[in-house]
C-alpha cells in the first residue's frame, strides 16, 4: 500500500498515531518515577535523545505539565 497526501492529512489517523506513539512511550518508560514526563519529552524529542539526556525536564514539558 502506499501513502497518500490525503493519509498523511487525515485527522483522525493522525491522533490515532500520536496516542499509539505516546502510550508505546509510557510503556518504555513505565519504570521511571516520573513515566508521564519521559514519555512526553520522548514523544516530541526522541527517545535517544531522552536516553541521551538522561533527564527529560525541559521547558516545554514543564509548560505542558503544569496545565494538568
Amino acid at each position: 500500500s502506499s501513502i497518500t497526501e490525503g493519509v498523511l492529512f487525515d485527522p483522525v489517523l493522525n491522533v490515532k498515531t500520536g496516542v499509539f506513539i505516546f502510550e508505546s512511550e509510557c510503556k518504555y518508560f513505565s519504570e521511571q518515577n516520573d513515566q508521564i514526563e519521559y514519555a512526553l519529552s520522548s514523544y516530541n524529542m526522541g527517545r535517544g535523545t531522552i536516553l541521551k539526556l538522561g533527564n527529560p525536564n525541559t521547558i516545554y514539558s514543564n509548560l505542558i505539565l503544569s496545565r494538568k
